[in-house]
């Protein structure tokens, strides 16, 4: 295996995207990566504890986007709770070919009232939508339930009845500061995906490709220093703000993959606003710094394209080169100053 191969659990196009239940000692080398990567949230945290004091006739459920990460949880907490409590991991699919998602739903909500267990269940905010219109008359409870939730989903384990809801939307993955943006979520993620540390299996395939310093080992390297790890959180955060693209696990990881795999004569500076099949992708296009025309960077082009850079100037492009290590295009240098702010360019 090497690095661009391990990397690829990171992919949305990777069975590993979306977790399931295994039989115990069935845990690959590409599932070791991923569980390697896993960094508990709060929600997972509360949720636990409802679990742990989850009476019979109570329903837990986890409520959020597709790729929020609810199977994920439910799978890891499955292992320690399902001797006690009935899971039901994804109720937006269907797990009859015979049957909608809906009527299996309605089926598991009959198993369920005929039980001495309490219920955990994950379910996508359309799916609640939908099983209010469509799910069957008899169980107008819970639809009176999943009401009332819909009426206070601003609230951190809100209860209506017997059924407690856990919302992903409460617990945000970025936050805006007066001065910045910040996110655990992002900063805990790429720090433990580029740790350098023996313990990290990808750093250990970093170290073996970096040797041929390969394009995907240069982006890895890159990935790793912290002012361009805080440049992206800035990114993700104008996603936010400017296009409303939440910050989805799986589609945030998804678009690691791609801007540490794909090739690019820029490296990784320029797959950062090269446009491929990612949400965050399309909304990074539209801040590329050099579609910003400014008398300044057209004096840029002009004077490198002249090679009539001024000292000033040029040491920047040397302290730029110094980081990537690669030969970089003009539009490179734009791209790349923006993304390195951080390093204090006399330029800027």
């Amino acid at each position: 295996m090497d690095l661009s191969e391990a990397l690829g659990v990171l992919s949305k196009s990777s069975k590993y995207a979306v977790s399931t239940l295994r039989k115990d000692g069935q845990t690959d080398e590409y599932q070791k990566l991923k569980d390697y990567l896993y960094i508990t949230p709060d929600i997972q945290i509360d949720f636990e504890k409802a679990l742990e004091s989850a009476k019979p006739n109570q329903i837990i459920c986890l409520c959020g986007s597709s790729g929020d990460g609810k199977s994920e949880i439910l799978t890891q907490l499955y292992k320690r709770f399902n001797n006690s409590i009935d899971f039901y991991l994804d109720a937006t699919h269907s797990n009859s070919q015979h049957k909608s998602a809906i009527e299996c739903l309605d089926d598991n909500f009959d198993e369920f009232k005929l039980s001495n267990k309490p219920l955990a269940i994950g379910m996508n905010i359309g799916m609640i939508q939908k099983f209010l219109k469509q799910g069957s008359n008899r169980h107008n409870d819970i639809k009176e339930s999943f009401e009332k939730y819909f009426q206070n989903r601003h609230i951190k384990g809100y209860k209506a009845k017997d059924i407690s809801f856990y919302d992903f939307e409460c617990y945000p993955r970025l936050n805006f500061l007066s001065s910045k943006i910040t996110s655990d979520f992002i900063s805990d993620f790429l720090s433990k995906l580029t740790e350098l540390t023996p313990n990290n299996p990808f750093y250990n395939y970093y170290q073996l490709e970096n040797q041929t310093r390969t394009y995907v080992a240069r982006n890895f390297e890159i990935l790793s220093i912290p002012s361009f790890q805080s440049k992206l959180i800035e990114l993700f955060g104008l996603a936010r703000l400017m296009e409303e693209q939440f910050l989805i696990p799986r589609i945030f990881v998804d678009y690691i993959y791609q801007i540490l795999t794909i090739k690019n004569e820029d490296g990784i500076v320029g797959n950062i606003f090269s446009k491929f099949d990612n949400e965050f992708s399309r909304c990074f296009t539209k801040v590329d710094p050099i579609n910003v025309r400014s008398h300044a960077l057209d004096n840029f082009y002009l004077e490198y394209t002249t090679q009539t850079l001024s000292s000033e100037v040029q040491e920047d492009l040397n302290t730029l080169m110094s980081l990537i290590k690669i030969t970089l295009t003009p539009e490179g240098f734009v791209r790349s100053a923006y993304l390195f702010g951080e390093e204090k360019l006399k330029s800027s």
